[in-house]
């Protein structure tokens, strides 16, 4: 063995056959070769420093001597390598350091048909201590901020596990789910049972809610109709159900209906039928009970309303005319007028139509035979006997 304690230094090559040990630094101009098929070098003392790059064929171990056979770079520590200048107390990991102001640290991973990159911005720079996840050079897919948060610039993050996000999540583009979505503990709202719904709060945060004034488990029986009961719940009443199958909608007490009423099936009761306004039916109208229609008294001179029907005229107090209405937008109107105090042969019932319009091809008739009566229907621009 020998030992030299003075420097070496020459333009040749330093051949060493077997080990050789270094107390101090080697500093190499030129290209450095180590090791061979038969005999590699496995431990460095102190620091190998090339200027120029340095070339190893095979896998590298550092603080191990038996580097993974299926990594390149192998890095073993446990917390006692000297730490390099300006890195934590504890030393070890791995650090990559850009000292030019105009870039940060930067970890290019190639393979055959594309580059990708971790970019890492230094301080001094915008987005400060964010990591930058490249699969281009000019293409950023992921970025995790030095605030925690976790950004896709572009493209989507998909996966068949689960994604866990404990703080607030910001979507520009589309959630979409296939599986089931579990709301944990709620910012506001409740889980309201059947009625509830997603909504968004006024911080723009989406929540399970309820209907305002009501909630909890459906009222009453199975068929029955839910309504608001009270303000705080649901309720059912036998009065009020529906079948599904038969799409039968059955009530036992009185209906009233603000807005307009279309039904394509039969409505069918023992009760009573009232409409307030107008009635148009496409179809028969059979009726197995009493009719009753509206009933209005004269006894002076009288103009036909919207309303009346049947007018039961009485000129004992002497003759009187009935003005008709004009029949524009009424065809299909039946009106009946009688003398039903059989006074009309002493004192007579003139009918007078308007505008111009006919009964029967006069403006006026009279009814001068006690206890007679005309029915007429208009269609649209005058009026018949029938």
């Amino acid at each position: 063995m020998a030992i030299i304690a003075a420097n070496i230094s020459g333009s040749g090559t330093l051949e060493a056959v077997g080990n050789t040990f270094l107390g101090g630094t080697l500093n190499v101009s030129g290209n450095v070769a180590l090791g061979d098929t038969a005999a590699d070098v496995t431990t460095n003392a102190g620091q190998l420093t090339a200027s120029q790059g340095a070339y190893f064929a095979d896998r590298v171990g550092i603080g191990t001597a038996t580097p993974h056979s299926s990594s390149i770079l192998h890095l073993s520590y446990a917390n006692a390598i000297v730490p390099p200048p300006g890195g934590p107390a504890s030393g070890g990991g791995l650090r990559i350091e850009n000292t030019n102001a105009a870039g940060g640290a930067t970890i290019h991973m190639r393979s055959n048909d594309a580059d990708g990159f971790i970019t890492y911005h230094k301080t001094g720079q915008n987005n400060k201590g964010d990591f930058h996840f490249h699969a281009e050079s000019t293409e950023r897919a992921l970025i995790i901020s030095s605030s925690g948060d976790v950004l896709v610039p572009s493209g989507s993050l998909s996966g068949s596990s689960t994604l866990e996000i404990v703080g607030n999540t910001y979507l520009g583009g589309t959630l979409n789910v296939t599986g089931a979505v579990a709301l944990a503990t709620q910012t506001t709202g409740s889980a309201a049972g059947p009625s509830s719904f997603l909504a968004v709060n006024a911080s723009g945060v989406v929540i399970l809610d309820e209907p305002a004034g009501g909630g909890g488990s459906p009222g009453g029986s199975d068929t029955q109709v839910q309504f608001n009961d009270g303000g705080s719940a649901l309720g059912g009443d036998a009065g009020l159900t529906y079948v599904k199958g038969t799409d039968v909608l059955s009530g036992s007490g009185q209906w009233t209906i603000g807005g307009g009423l279309i039904t394509t099936g039969d409505i069918s009761g023992s009760g009573t039928l009232e409409v307030g306004g107008n009635a148009t039916l496409g179809g028969n109208l059979n009726v197995s009970g009493a009719q009753v229609v509206n009933r209005t008294a004269a006894t002076t001179t009288y103009s036909v309303t919207a309303t009346d029907y049947y007018i039961g005229c009485n000129t004992n107090g002497g003759a009187f005319t009935v003005t008709l209405p004009a029949t524009s937008g009424l065809e299909g109107r039946i009106l009946c007028i009688k003398d039903e105090q059989g006074e009309a042969g002493t004192n007579t019932l003139t009918l007078s139509c308007s505008n111009a319009e006919t009964l029967d091809g006069q403006t006026t008739r009279v009814i001068d035979t006690n206890y007679s009566s005309l029915t007429m229907v208009s269609d649209g621009s005058n009026w018949f006997i029938i």
